[in-house]
């Protein structure tokens, strides 16, 4: 982002990052368009590339500050002090679902901006999430036991990872929260427990 985007007023910046998190909810980035960004901020074309240089700088900016803001309202609202690491996924994932509930067009921006794999951005996305959860990861595990289970800890956390990608793919296909926590308790019930008799 350009410097003279720090310094207009919060609500004109507010307002161009609302209606682009809009737009990029809606749709994915090649079909995304400042002209609607443009018209929904009532600003000029011209006036915009005061403040960016490019859709690409806009979508990054916006992504990575709203990853940040998806990762830390989890980290304010999970009990830290857990050390069972199913409980603490659960947790996290539930405080995924809440943020959804609040946010529904960030969070579908940031699905769509993690799965769209055609986006010509698409390898920096990636390289800005790993930034953003390799910083905070040991924030996230902090306090659990991983000594108490069979499998490494490395196993674990791939474990974790598709647990949470298949949370946020109920989301993006827009199944009932209430089905995504049940199946959610299932899965994390039976990997704890075991389903043998």
């Amino acid at each position: 982002m350009k410097e003279l985007f720090y310094k207009i007023s919060e609500d004109k910046r507010d307002t161009i990052i609302l209606n682009s998190i809009y737009e990029f909810s809606n749709y994915y980035y090649h079909e995304a368009s400042l002209n609607r960004i443009i018209k929904a901020s009532n600003i000029s074309k011209g006036g915009l590339f005061k403040y960016i240089d490019s859709k690409e700088d806009l979508y990054l900016y916006i992504l990575e500050k709203e990853l940040k803001r998806l990762i830390n309202y989890q980290l304010e609202n999970t009990n830290l002090e857990t050390t069972e690491f199913f409980a603490r996924i659960k947790e996290l994932s539930i405080q995924s679902i809440d943020f959804y509930k609040e946010n529904k067009a960030t969070y579908k921006f940031i699905l769509h901006a993690l799965t769209d794999t055609t986006a010509p951005v698409y390898d920096k996305v990636i390289n800005i999430k790993d930034e953003i959860v390799s910083q905070l990861q040991d924030e996230m595990l902090k306090n659990i036991d991983f000594d108490c289970y069979k499998i490494p800890k490395s196993e674990i956390l791939i474990m974790y990872k598709f647990i949470s990608d298949g949370v946020n793919q109920s989301i993006n296909n827009d199944t009932c929260i209430e089905d995504i926590i049940r199946m959610l308790e299932l899965i994390l019930d039976a990997l704890k427990y075991g389903i043998v008799k």
